[in-house]
C-alpha cells in the first residue's frame, strides 16, 4: 500500500539548510558566492589604531561603490573572537586589516581555502574583481545553458530570446513577434 505525504514545497529556509549541509566544515558555513549574504568581510584587527581604521573604511567604501556587498567587523573584540566568528559566518572573500596597514597592505583569503596572502590595495581590488567575475561568468554560462534547453523545449514561445532593436538595445522577443517571424519564414 502506498503512503501519503504532505508537503508545503521547497521553501527558502529549507533551501538554505540544504546549502549549509553541503557547504560547511568543522569551523562553520562556507557560503557559495551565489547565495552568500555578503561577498566580502573586512575584519579590523585594532579598532583603536587610526591607520588601520582609515584603511578598512576606505576599502569598505570603495568596494560598496563598486557594487560589492561588504560586511565590516569593527567590533571591540579580540582578534581571535573576530576570526572565529568570521569562520562561523562563512562569508566567501575575507580581508584582514592589521599591522601592515601603514604600508597599505592587507591580508586576503577565501573562506574555502583559508590561505592568507598579503596584498596591496590595487592587488586586493583586482583579486576581488577576479573572484566575482569568475562567479558571474560561471553563473552566466549556467543561465545560458538553461535558456538554450528552455528554448528548445518551448520553441513555440521563443525561438531567439533577445533581439537588438534599431538603437542596439537588447530586448526580449514576445509571442506575437515570434508568430510574425515564423509566418515570414513559412512564406519564403
Amino acid at each position: 500500500q502506498f503512503f501519503w505525504m504532505g508537503s508545503y514545497g521547497v521553501g527558502i529556509t529549507r533551501s538554505m539548510a540544504a546549502v549549509i549541509e553541503q557547504y560547511h566544515d568543522e569551523k562553520g558555513i562556507i557560503w557559495p558566492l551565489s547565495i552568500a549574504p555578503y561577498h566580502v568581510m573586512i575584519t579590523l584587527i585594532n579598532d583603536r589604531d587610526e591607520t588601520q581604521r582609515a584603511l578598512a573604511e576606505k576599502i569598505y567604501n570603495e568596494l560598496r561603490e563598486k557594487g560589492v556587498e561588504v560586511l565590516f567587523d569593527d567590533r571591540k573584540e579580540r582578534p581571535g573572537i573576530k576570526f572565529n566568528d568570521r569562520d562561523l559566518i562563512g562569508i566567501p572573500l575575507r580581508v584582514t586589516v592589521g599591522k601592515k596597514a601603514g604600508e597599505g597592505m592587507v591580508e586576503y583569503s577565501t573562506r574555502k581555502e583559508m590561505e592568507n596572502v598579503n596584498l596591496s590595495l590595487s592587488e586586493l581590488y583586482a583579486q576581488i574583481e577576479k573572484e566575482l567575475k569568475e562567479y558571474w561568468w560561471k553563473k552566466s554560462e549556467i543561465f545560458s545553458d538553461f535558456f538554450d534547453i528552455y528554448t528548445r523545449i518551448h520553441w513555440k514561445i521563443l525561438i531567439h530570446p533577445f533581439r537588438e532593436n534599431e538603437k542596439g538595445q537588447k530586448r526580449i522577443v514576445g509571442k506575437r513577434e515570434f508568430k510574425r517571424k515564423n509566418e515570414r519564414r513559412k512564406k519564403d
